[in-house]
């Protein structure tokens, strides 16, 4: 009986069940046109440098294998760009071209154990622009190596 007396009040009121199914349209922003999707590709490639105690190094993966997207969440340029995808590189897939500080590398990473590096993004400072490649960006993200995850 409730029910019936409900319906029936909204129907009596012909504006406010217009604004009823109305304001769903207008109350949500379209999201799809705030997003922008990139997929890494096999003609990606990663470098990373880093040093020892001993050394610097460089060491490449010259071929991304496996394709992934990251989804680029567009807002006002005051916030920060929000991102969701990750990376799995190979840890076998790196190469610092000598033989012997590759080896350590993976022996270091665990790469039998751990066969991946998980790179997760979670947001961007701003949005990548080629052109304006001496502006430095920065971010956040979350790096699982050796079964550790921490949050950069």
């Amino acid at each position: 009986m409730i029910k019936i007396r409900i319906a029936t009040n909204l129907l009596k009121r012909p504006f406010l069940l217009l604004f009823l199914f109305m304001w769903p349209i207008f109350s949500f922003k379209n999201i799809s046109a705030d997003l922008e999707k990139w997929i890494l590709t096999k003609q990606c490639t990663l470098k990373v440098n880093g040093s020892t105690n001993i050394n610097k190094f460089s060491c490449i993966i010259p071929e991304y294998t496996q394709p992934d997207t990251l989804v680029f969440y567009k807002r006002n340029k005051n916030e920060l760009m929000k991102i969701t995808g990750s990376m799995a590189l190979e840890v076998q897939k790196f190469d610092c071209k000598n033989a012997m500080m590759t080896s350590d590398l993976r022996k270091t990473l665990k790469a039998k154990v751990y066969p991946k590096i998980i790179i997760r993004f979670l947001n961007l400072s701003r949005y990548p622009d080629p052109s304006m490649k001496e502006r430095a960006i920065s971010g956040a993200v979350t790096i699982e190596l050796s079964g550790i995850v921490k949050r950069f």
